[in-house]
């Protein structure tokens, strides 16, 4: 995984999280996720997109209850006061527009086109993460508290296989 990569995702996660959804966000300190973090704790709702191509992986974000209604009354303009249908479609689209903003950047420094999933949307304590791909943990924080977004990726197969 390459450092200009995740710094892709982060400067997608700032320009999204300001311009479109309009909360004020703060850069924490990346690191290397463990096996043994308790995001489930911290965590109410995920979504996950999965990224292929040259490059393969996925892009997790990771929000407590009050970030997700914030985030989500953000970029709605409508107060959410639940995690109902509608602040999941809300945190769905702001998953969406990060990955879309790297996917756009990472398809051009990768060599070729990337596609990407719609984002699924889970209980933090569901996520499973590939044990074989290394995650780089990103925190940020809100006026409303923190939240996480994870990024693993590697080349796809056939690049490792004609590298060697």
């Amino acid at each position: 995984m390459k450092a200009e990569h995740i710094n892709i995702f982060i400067e997608a996660t700032g320009h999204v999280i300001k311009t479109m959804v309009h909360v004020p966000i703060t850069l924490g300190t990346p690191r290397l996720r463990r096996d043994d973090d308790r995001l489930h704790k911290l965590y109410k709702v995920s979504a996950i997109i999965e990224l292929s191509g040259k490059i393969r992986g996925l892009f997790v974000l990771n929000l407590s209850a009050p970030v997700a209604l914030a985030l989500a009354t953000g970029i709605s303009g409508t107060p959410q006061t639940a995690i109902d249908a509608d602040t999941l479609d809300a945190i769905a689209e702001i998953a969406n527009m990060i990955a879309g903003s790297a996917k756009q950047k990472l398809s051009t420094g990768a060599g070729g086109p990337l596609s990407m999933t719609v984002p699924t949307l889970l209980n933090t304590g569901d996520v499973v993460y590939p044990q074989a791909l290394p995650f780089i943990a990103i925190p940020f924080d809100c006026p409303n508290g923190r939240f996480l977004i994870e990024v693993g990726l590697r080349p796809a197969a056939d690049v490792l296989s004609t590298a060697a």
